[in-house]
């Protein structure tokens, strides 16, 4: 795979990111018991050499997994960033020992050699996910299914079809099961999100175009309600921009009344409101304003027509229709 024209790295994983899942493990330091309640407190993740580069993941101190780490007793292993912050805090990781259990009295199991950055693997939300990484080594018989990511210099889709024709080539018999960018598996994860903000757009759309319907007949409906009264003022000698003012202006005093309760409203709901939000601040302070500038952009759009119905009234017929 490596060979291929366009690509940089490739390696294999048997846990994949954005996927929900992972090896659930019990891992405490040496000469230390924990608590029951850290049962399951980390993740593991069995990787060839070439896992951190290829998905862009930089040592930050140590060194990498080698082949024959598998071998070692005890064996070694990269942890994340969470991982030395959740078991040695202010600490540095390397050399630190682990046992497999909440028990630090039992023989060691893992040696820590390599410390890497933190990469989320169930979800966006989730919090950083302590996880330590063992050497996968592929000459060996590996049973469980394998995830193979390849890192390209370009589109990461331009090389997906050379992939599957190496595969073929190697050997017909193995499976590609499911082919992803990692774009992709990112977007998939934020379903929820997703579906959260399209039906919030939506309602939110028809909640605004109903206001505007609204003020649009009820601005329509004083403007011929008001007919006499707007041609007295504009037989008296009243501007387009004063009969404009006098139409619109209990609209504007509605509307920018509406908006500080719309904003004093969502301000105080925004505890509510912030575990659907991923990425954006609950107090964002260019969603408000996007939010106000539509509701007065349609504010505007409703008032146009009577606001030029009443600039169009002729005194004289006015007065006669009285």
């Amino acid at each position: 795979m490596a060979g291929i024209p366009g690509v940089r790295s490739v390696a294999f994983a048997g846990m994949g990111v954005m996927r929900g899942i992972g090896i659930k493990t019990t891992l405490a330091p040496q000469g230390v018991v924990l608590p029951k309640s850290t049962f399951l407190n980390t993740s593991l993740n069995a990787v060839t050499p070439s896992y951190f580069e290829t998905m862009g993941m930089p040592l930050v101190a140590g060194r990498n997994l080698e082949i024959g780490d598998a071998d070692q007793k005890p064996q070694h292993i990269v942890v994340n960033q969470a991982f030395a912050d959740y078991f040695f805090p202010r600490q540095n990781p390397l050399g630190k020992v682990m046992v497999q259990g909440t028990s630090g009295d039992q023989t060691p199991r893992f040696v820590i050699v390599g410390l890497t950055a933190t990469a989320k693997y169930r979800s966006m939300r989730e919090p950083d996910p302590p996880i330590f990484y063992d050497v996968l080594d592929t000459s060996k018989d590996n049973r469980g299914p394998l995830l193979m990511y390849v890192r390209t210099h370009g589109a990461p889709a331009s090389i997906i079809a050379a992939v599957r024709e190496m595969m073929a080539k190697l050997d017909p018999a193995v499976p590609l099961v499911e082919v992803a960018t990692l774009e992709q598996e990112i977007q998939t994860s934020l379903w929820q999100e997703r579906l959260v903000a399209l039906l919030a757009a939506f309602f939110g759309v028809v909640s605004v175009v109903l206001a505007g319907i609204g003020l649009y007949g009820s601005l329509t409906y004083s403007v011929t309600q008001r007919k006499h009264e707007l041609g007295i003022r504009a037989a008296i000698g009243a501007q387009v921009r004063d009969i404009v003012r006098t139409v619109c202006a209990p609209i504007a005093v509605a509307v920018a009344y509406g908006l500080a309760a719309g904003t004093l409203g969502a301000m105080f709901l925004l505890r509510l409101t912030e575990r659907l939000l991923f990425g954006v601040r609950p107090g964002d302070p260019w969603s408000f304003g996007a939010s106000a500038g539509f509701v007065l952009l349609c504010a505007a759009a409703s008032a146009v027509v009577p606001s030029w119905r009443a600039a169009r009234i002729d005194p004289s017929r006015a007065l006669r229709e009285e």
